[in-house]
């Protein structure tokens, strides 16, 4: 930001606001609105105009009372201490109204980007329109650049544009983490969708001295390792590429470490009875549930030896007790050792939320899917455009006229 001339400008800020409410409306989890705070005080600072673009839940262009933006406001104006400007609407005539009447110094908060389908269309005429709402243009939404959105991709292309705060502090720190860590760095991944974090995985064993894997992640390389691992969710698909990937990791000298023993159950259900078993005396009917006692002893040992940590993904199925304690346990490993520690992923987030761990992480990252992206090495669409955006003249204010 500090290569824009922003003071006494109206900047449009693109955030990440999708916070998780109650059935009620209540926010759960605030996070995501702290984590802009610095960016929103800085341009503040310069006196500033600034009109924040956000979107929340997935409303699919239409027009969803539950996920409107105006919910936010009172949790906002008493992070900032000031007040938040509610704008019913994100494009148009009285929004442009609106935003051109507010003095310099004031905050508003456009409603949800996602009731126009334009916005998930990067619909060109779309950009030209939240564009004549300002002057310059930054992208503080790590969360949602990965996505060819109108306001991440199309608003460069139009607008004297930057990074925020946040979004360079978070692309600083994981490269860091990713390229120069204190070694060893082990880098753990859990969760469900091995077709996300396949690319992930086949990253990792070139960055990392060691991987643990758990969740239903580590049922489908179970079975690529022969296991019969019952009724546990499997991706087949992809047992042939865990065969390549178990290979391939030996070959650069990763170790991947996946459970010993786990904690299985006939179904997902509650109160159900569950039995811990070792890995390779599971049953026809089990179900892995969880990670048992003797896998987060190995993985304890492994963590109190790292000088970094990387998590992604809980586990095991973390919503219902008692297949919660496995992650519970494994994030009190991961802070009780000596490690610079990061974890990201909405999943993970929410589990330490539960164990009341999260504080003690040294870093919390508010993207899940992006987040997974760079892990992957894949260039953000949200990056790429703004790095294009370089060098562009500030002005042509003629190129961001509506049709």
């Amino acid at each position: 930001m500090d290569n824009l001339e922003l003071t006494n400008q109206t900047v449009l800020v693109r955030v990440d606001f999708n916070v998780p409410l109650s059935p009620k409306g209540k926010i759960l989890d605030d996070y995501r609105l702290k984590a802009h705070l610095p960016t929103i005080e800085y341009l503040l600072k310069k006196n500033a105009k600034i009109v924040l673009l956000a979107h929340l839940g997935r409303p699919r262009g239409r027009v969803v009372s539950d996920l409107s933006l105006n919910k936010l406001v009172p949790t906002l104006t008493k992070l900032l201490g000031r007040d938040v400007t509610f704008v019913p609407d994100c494009i148009g005539r009285m929004a442009e109204q609106t935003v051109l009447k507010a003095p310099p110094g004031s905050i508003l908060l456009m409603e949800n980007l996602r009731f126009y389908k334009e916005e998930v269309e990067n619909d060109k005429n779309f950009i030209r329109k939240l564009a004549y709402l300002g002057g310059a243009y930054v992208n503080d939404a790590f969360a949602t650049c990965h996505r060819p959105h109108a306001s991440i991709i199309g608003l460069p292309s139009l607008l004297p544009s930057a990074a925020g705060l946040l979004l360079t502090e978070e692309l600083t720190r994981l490269d860091h983490m990713l390229n120069t860590p204190e070694r060893p760095l082990t880098m753990i991944i859990g969760g469900a969708k091995l077709a996300r974090k396949m690319e992930v995985l086949s990253h990792a064993i070139f960055k990392a001295n060691q991987v643990i894997v758990g969740g239903a992640v580590a049922n489908t390389l179970l079975a690529a390792k022969d296991v019969d691992v019952g009724r546990s969710l499997i991706e087949p698909d992809y047992i042939e590429s865990m065969r390549d990937l178990l290979v391939e990791a030996g070959i650069v000298g990763c170790r991947i470490l996946l459970p010993q023993d786990a904690v299985v159950a006939h179904m997902l259900q509650e109160n159900l009875p569950s039995i811990t078993k070792k890995i390779n005396q599971l049953e026809m009917g089990d179900m892995i549930l969880d990670v048992g006692p003797q896998t987060l002893k190995v993985w304890s040992r492994v963590l109190q030896k790292s000088k970094s940590i990387i998590w992604n993904g809980p586990v095991g199925a973390y919503e219902i007790s008692p297949y919660d304690e496995g992650t519970h346990n494994l994030a009190n490993a991961i802070v009780h050792s000596d490690a610079k520690t990061l974890a990201a992923g909405r999943d993970t987030l929410t589990a330490l939320r539960k164990c009341k761990l999260r504080h003690k992480f040294d870093s919390i990252s508010t993207a899940g899917a992006a987040f997974l992206d760079t892990l992957a090495d894949r260039e953000l669409r949200g990056v790429k455009a703004l790095k294009e955006a370089q060098g562009r003249r500030v002005g042509d204010s003629s190129s961001r006229k509506p049709a």
